[in-house]
Parts: C-alpha cells; sequence; structure tokens
C-alpha cells in the first residue's frame, strides 16, 4: 500500500500539493533520503530524541493535544497513569459529545463509573477528568448544523438532557469555576475559536474585534494552504493588528510539525513585509524588536495571554 501511494503521488507525477510538499520538506529538513529508502525507521526514531529533534526543527515550544475522556481507548491511558511528557504535550479536553447531546457515547462513560445519567452525573465525570488531564482548555468541533437554543432550562431529573442543557447547565459553568476558555454570548467564558468554512472568517474576524472574551487562531484542515492562509491573515492582520493566534499545527502525527511550521512562516513573512513597509513609508519607526515582539505575539504568546486574561 505504501509503495502504491508514494509510485502514484510522488513518481507518477510532481508532489505539487501542499500535502506532498509537506512530506517533501519534513524528508529534507530530517534529513532521511537514505534511510527512507532502505525504510530504517529504528534510525529515525527513538522517541524522546526523535520529539526533541522535531520540536528544535519546528520551533516550537509545546504542543496542546486533543483528549477525549469518552473513548474508553483513551480513558484507560489516564486512568492506569501512564507516565507522559507534560513539559511539551499538554492536555485539552475535548467535549463534542456534550454540545451535541451524544448520549451513545456519554451514557457507556458515565456507566463505567456508575454516574446516572443527568446533569450532575455529567459535571462529576467532567470535574474528575479536569483532575486527570489538567488541560489548558475545552475544545470542541461541532457541524454545520449546530445550533444552540437560547434558553435551555435546567432540570436536574431530566435523564439524558440535550445538547443546549449540558453546554449551558454543565460545560459554561464549570469553564468559568475552573477558569478554562472553551475552544468553541457568555461574557464569562472565554472561547477560542477557528472555522473550517473559508466564507466565515470575515464574520468571525468582526466578531473577535467586537468580543474581548472570543480570541481566533489557526487556519484549520483545508483553509491550511498558501494562498487561503495569506488570504486569512492579511484580513486578520487588517481589522484585528496582532490580536490573534496567526496559526496552529493542526497536525495529526508529529512529523507534521516540521512543514506546517516552516510553510507558514514563509507565508507570514509574505503578509507581513507589505504592512511593515507601508508603517515605514508613512513614517513610523519600524525596528527589529518591535517586529520581534509582533511575531512573537502573533505565534504564541497572544494565545497564552489570552489564557491569562481577567474578563
Amino acid at each position: 500500500q505504501a509503495d502504491a501511494i508514494w509510485t502514484h503521488l510522488f513518481v507518477d507525477r510532481s508532489p505539487l500539493s501542499e500535502a506532498c510538499q509537506g512530506v517533501v520538506t519534513t524528508l529534507n529538513l530530517l534529513g532521511l533520503s537514505a534511510l527512507v529508502k532502505t525504510r530504517d525507521l529504528p534510525a529515525i526514531r527513538e522517541p524522546n530524541a526523535y520529539v526533541d529533534l522535531v520540536f528544535r526543527l519546528a520551533k516550537i515550544r509545546y504542543v496542546v493535544m486533543t483528549n477525549i475522556p469518552f473513548d474508553p481507548q483513551e480513558a484507560s491511558y489516564w486512568t492506569n497513569h501512564t507516565p507522559y511528557n507534560a513539559r511539551q504535550f499538554r492536555t485539552a479536553l475535548r467535549v463534542d459529545q456534550l454540545l451535541l447531546g451524544d448520549w451513545a457515547s456519554l451514557g457507556p462513560a458515565l456507566d463505567l463509573q456508575h454516574l446516572p445519567h443527568t446533569l450532575a452525573g455529567v459535571t462529576q465525570y467532567l470535574e474528575s477528568w479536569v483532575d486527570i488531564l489538567r488541560p489548558v482548555y475545552f475544545m470542541a468541533s461541532v457541524p454545520a448544523t449546530f445550533a444552540l437554543r437560547e434558553s435551555a432550562a435546567a432540570d436536574p431529573l431530566a435523564i439524558q438532557p440535550d445538547g443546549a442543557m449540558l453546554l449551558q447547565h454543565v460545560l459554561l459553568p464549570l469553564a468559568q469555576s475552573r477558569r478554562l476558555p472553551v475552544a468553541l454570548k457568555f461574557g464569562a467564558v472565554k472561547f477560542l475559536a477557528t472555522y473550517l468554512s473559508r466564507v466565515n472568517q470575515h464574520e468571525v474576524t468582526v466578531v473577535a474585534n467586537k468580543f474581548a472574551n472570543v480570541h481566533i487562531y489557526g487556519c484549520w484542515w483545508y483553509c491550511n494552504n498558501p494562498s487561503i492562509i495569506a488570504e486569512m491573515t492579511r484580513l486578520r492582520l487588517e481589522i484585528l493588528g496582532t490580536g490573534f493566534t496567526a496559526q496552529h499545527s493542526d497536525a495529526r502525527v508529529l512529523d507534521q510539525l516540521l512543514y506546517k511550521w516552516r510553510h507558514f512562516r514563509g507565508v507570514l513573512t509574505d503578509v507581513l513585509v507589505p504592512l511593515y513597509t507601508q508603517l515605514h513609508r508613512n513614517g513610523w519607526p519600524v525596528t527589529a524588536l518591535a517586529i520581534d515582539r509582533d511575531v512573537g505575539t502573533l505565534l504564541g504568546h497572544g494565545y497564552e495571554e489570552f489564557l491569562h486574561k481577567q474578563l
């Protein structure tokens, strides 16, 4: 299968797509041409050293994982207290199942802890997982059909309450009490937001401009192509200045960190140079120190400041 994929994407045609270019960049940065030919994977990877190598080449300090406590296989990893590298791999608690009222996933998870299928049961379950994972935020991915009812009265006796009730009476109060942002009209809770569709980008940028508790970040999935990244980044800079996080890794495997960040830095440079040139032309002093500060804000410091911001 690997031979067929390689032949189809890299031998029979030039690897021009962003995904294929990413493979080429990764192999080039790692200097793996000889080892790839012999498929000597043990020579490539000693886990800890390889993580350090990838982080050093990608020039990143840490990543935030997606952690799903409603997945039995993943949950067993954490409940067994398996050691992991918390310095370089931080956690985020994924709550899609709550927003969607997905009791096919929620029910078995609560049953394992002998908890009722109620608001109180879900709250207790999430509380325990916040203590286990110690996440930096909650996160969720929801379909375009997702809609939140304007008001959902709390019913402590309701069996298998719907997503609107779980969001308003479990997730948001817990986010507020634990001071955790939600990566998703609640002024006391911070929201980290990114959108899959290009057509939503202007609207969400204006929302971030209007609401201090919204921070937008990254170019997600099919928006993570150079031409669209450049367009979105320029739009955000023109409306928000440096008040957003320009990119996130969105990596499924560790190796993707290498090409995604290398490619993005080139795009960011192309977007920023005309803006600094315009400033300079209009008499504003542009210094290396100021550029370093701005780029640092766009590439992580702004996100960290948002996490610690008092509302």
